[in-house]
């Protein structure tokens, strides 16, 4: 799963790459019960290649959140935090919250969720 993937990329690989357009880039990210995380990876001939790292603590109102809403969030932090490397670039997308998937397709939506689709759909990804 993404999750463990990300796990694994955490504690083993201690040097960050340099980005190159002329890769594609990656997104992994997670929601837990207090906080968000992701990584930006390049995937690279040998693997994939970590870039950066970014993590969150929710706060008392986000905790609430239901599930999608906390990964969507993930997410949404993430792009936004590597808008420079991303926009403009078809990139991979992974998260282990499978209703996300369905996301730019969803009816039924709150107002959160349907802000934050219409902002990923700015975005080329897979």
């Amino acid at each position: 799963t993404a999750f463990h993937e990300l796990k694994k990329i955490l504690t083993t690989d201690l040097i960050l790459g340099l980005p190159d357009d002329t890769l594609q880039f990656k997104i992994q990210s997670d929601a837990s019960v207090d906080g968000i995380g992701a990584v930006l990876l390049q995937v690279t001939p040998n693997g994939d290649r970590p870039l950066a790292y970014m993590s969150k603590k929710l706060t008392k109102t986000q905790t609430n959140w239901s599930t999608i809403e906390q990964e969507c969030y993930a997410i949404v932090q993430a792009i936004d935090k590597w808008d420079k490397y991303l926009r403009g670039h078809e990139f991979i997308l992974e998260t282990d919250h499978e209703p996300l998937v369905n996301l730019p397709n969803k009816e039924q939506l709150n107002k959160r969720c349907n802000r934050w689709r219409l902002k990923l759909a700015e975005y080329r990804f897979k």
